[in-house]
């Protein structure tokens, strides 16, 4: 029986609840789950590759289908060379169709086998981002209530210096 894998790609920088929620139905819609942390050289991120995969392995540490590995190519080329059979995406909004519907055509003409799943966010997390949990990070704002259970940020950033 062949199973069936599923990748969920992303930047993760951090890892949000969103993100995870993302994850865990993924995980069970799919025998194996890869979450695939991009480490795109041209853009950068808050936080390390090494320190990017190590909260997304701390956020999948109950998910026993799911792994996390960071890969630097295109996703249309790791799912035809890993026999990939879906990517899983979140959508928030109409904006996030828009660029994800793009990428998913890239990605067909990459790995024709491989097919793009859409998710809608949960009403709790469409408003959670990245890119807003480091926003609060600059202002001291807590951003534990936006990270998945069991997540730690790295050493040196605070959560909690100013009250909400």
């Amino acid at each position: 029986m062949n199973k069936k894998k599923a990748i969920v790609p992303g930047t993760f920088d951090p890892i949000t609840k969103g993100h995870f929620d993302l994850i865990e139905t993924a995980s069970l819609l799919f025998d194996e789950v890869t979450v695939l942390l991009g480490t795109n050289g041209a853009k950068s991120t808050r936080f390390s590759d090494e320190e990017r995969l190590g909260m997304v392995k701390q956020a999948i540490a109950g998910l026993p289908n799911v792994r996390a590995e960071l890969y630097g190519g295109l996703v249309g080329e790791y799912c035809a060379s890993h026999g990939i059979g879906a990517i899983v995406k979140g959508l928030r909004f109409s904006k996030d169709f828009e660029y994800e519907h793009e990428m998913a055509e890239v990605n067909a003409m990459l790995s024709p086998q491989t097919k793009t799943i859409f998710l809608h966010a949960t009403r709790e997390n469409a408003f959670v981002s990245s890119t807003m949990v480091r926003t609060f990070l600059d202002s001291g704002r807590s951003v534990d209530e936006y990270l998945p259970q069991g997540v730690t940020l790295p050493r040196g950033e605070q959560t909690d210096t100013k009250e909400d």
